[in-house]
């Protein structure tokens, strides 16, 4: 072969290959920020309703609860979450905040006494803990309690890094 035509072959497959490259790369990253769109408004949406969620659970709060909870507070609430999975977020749970939610219903069902009398003390502490398991499991979903991505060390041009003595400032200026 003479070696124009090894030169134009050359040519033509390295063209080939380039834009079969360039052709994935760019599906790909499509697909990243497709996917990080989604992800986004998932958890806007998430954080939207998982607050009307949230303010239904203050009846079984342990610390400093409004008043005693009793068994007709118990139906309430069964009732009022109820509500909320079909009419507001129920479409948004993750698998695990279903579960979480689910065992905080079954839990409610213990309560089978419809009267003003306080739930017992046993079936109040399952209460509270299920509560709470739909509580930490409501955060995870959204990430409202995971570590912000940005550390304390930033890259250079963004203002540097704290120094200890910085952070130790600002930890006694706005308490512990």
């Amino acid at each position: 072969m003479s070696d124009a035509v090894v030169a134009v072959t050359s040519s033509l497959a390295s063209a080939v290959m380039g834009g079969a490259l360039t052709y994935f790369t760019a599906v790909l990253k499509i697909r990243r920020d497709l996917a990080a769109r989604y992800d986004a408004d998932l958890r806007r949406d998430r954080i939207t309703v998982y607050k009307q969620l949230w303010s239904k659970l203050e009846p079984l709060a342990k610390y400093a609860p409004a008043k005693p909870l009793t068994c007709d507070d118990a139906h309430g609430l069964a009732t009022a979450l109820r509500s909320w999975y079909f009419e507001e977020g129920g479409l948004f749970l993750s698998e695990p905040t279903r579960n979480a939610y689910f065992g905080l219903h079954e839990a409610l069902k213990t309560v089978d006494e419809h009267s003003k009398k306080p739930v017992p003390d046993p079936i109040l502490a399952m209460l509270m803990q299920r509560g709470s398991e739909l509580r930490t499991q409501l955060t995870r979903d959204v990430g409202t309690r995971a570590q912000p991505m940005l550390s304390e060390k930033m890259p250079p041009g963004l203002g540097g890094s704290l120094k200890n003595d910085d952070s130790k400032a600002m930890r006694s200026a706005v308490g512990p």
